[in-house]
């Protein structure tokens, strides 16, 4: 079994200490960290080299492919993994702390959903989060209560408009990766991408335990909308509202992009897994206002606040018919 890890890195010196250090304190110590820096003005890239110099399990990508972007920073991560034939990959951020047996929960979880099945199919399995502040002191114990995620019964309609994996907390198989890659830049974020196509062509299992110490500063990337207030000041800045509405669009798009790569590995479109749904929600920009609510109504779509729901139907009902498609399916 090859179980690689893959971190992607940007401006994290302040942090990647604690990160490596809790990955090299794993339960499971067979293990390979794949790096690459995506052009920190730091001090990270030196703390990457001088780690990989001390531990012969820590190997910094350097393949000058300059500045990537998160999703395509992982994504190259992950397209050398597959090369090397990885079995199992981890994601890491840089700024969180893994719980000592965080791996070996995970593994343990993929191996029993794959054993109970006679195919190899895509598999990914997360687990809850520990949200901290930068001194590690506890904000929540639990993300998913503390961000209103219930992903114990995950299902297809509601991952559609929004994600509730989170990158650092995943585990998956080499079925998944395989079907992943490439990534497609469209595509508004990684996990998002590998939740969706384990769900819809295979499983999905999750771990109540936290075991990801998930740390908020002023520099993350992706962070947590701590209450209706600050989403409330959020929006009221119109280059947010902007942002959201991109956000509508990349989920639409990506539906699509699912579908086409589905499509393209011989998963018939039919309803067990509804990806009807999912290619119903890809032509959704081109159906007449009226239906867009009826559709999303109809099949449960929605965010997982009242509030956050308002906004999203609010967009998805402004969107104009003339939103760009892909491909012919839209017409």
């Amino acid at each position: 079994m090859k179980l690689i890890i893959v971190m992607a890195t940007y401006n994290g010196a302040k942090y990647i200490e604690d990160q490596i250090n809790s990955i090299q304190a794993q339960t499971i110590t067979d293990w390979s960290l794949l790096i690459r820096d995506d052009g920190s003005r730091d001090d990270t890239f030196g703390k990457i080299i001088d780690f990989s110099q001390k531990d012969n399990r820590i190997i910094l990508l350097q393949d000058g492919l300059g500045n990537l972007g998160i999703s395509q920073n992982f994504a190259c991560l992950m397209q050398v993994a597959l090369n090397e034939e990885a079995d199992y990959v981890a994601m890491s951020d840089q700024d969180d702390v893994w719980h000592p047996e965080k791996l070996q929960y995970l593994l343990g979880e993929i191996k029993r959903i794959e054993s109970d099945n006679i195919t190899c199919f895509p598999v990914l399995v997360h687990s809850d989060l520990e949200v901290v502040n930068e001194a590690m002191r506890t904000i929540n114990p639990s993300f998913m209560d503390y961000a209103g995620i219930s992903p114990s019964q995950p299902r297809l309609e509601y991952l559609l408009c929004q994600n509730i994996v989170t990158g650092c907390t995943c585990l998956i198989n080499r079925t998944l990766l395989k079907l992943a890659l490439p990534i497609p830049h469209e595509v508004p974020i990684h996990d998002w991408w590998l939740a969706l196509l384990a769900l819809s062509y295979g499983k999905i299992g999750y771990i109540e335990q936290p075991l990801v110490r998930y740390r908020q500063h002023a520099q993350n990337i992706v962070g947590v909308k701590y209450d209706l207030a600050r989403t409330v000041r959020y929006l009221l800045k119109p280059g947010n509202w902007r942002q959201q509405i991109n956000a509508v669009r990349s989920s639409i798009l990506q539906a699509g992009l699912l579908i086409e790569r589905l499509q393209l590995s011989g998963v018939p479109l039919g309803n067990i897994n509804r990806l009807d749904v999912v290619d119903i929600y890809s032509r959704l920009a081109n159906m007449a206002r009226y239906k867009r609510l009826k559709f999303l109504a109809g099949h449960n779509i929605n965010k997982r606040s009242m509030f956050s729901n308002l906004v999203y139907k609010v967009i998805v009902l402004c969107l104009p018919s003339s939103m760009m498609c892909r491909n012919k399916r839209c017409n």
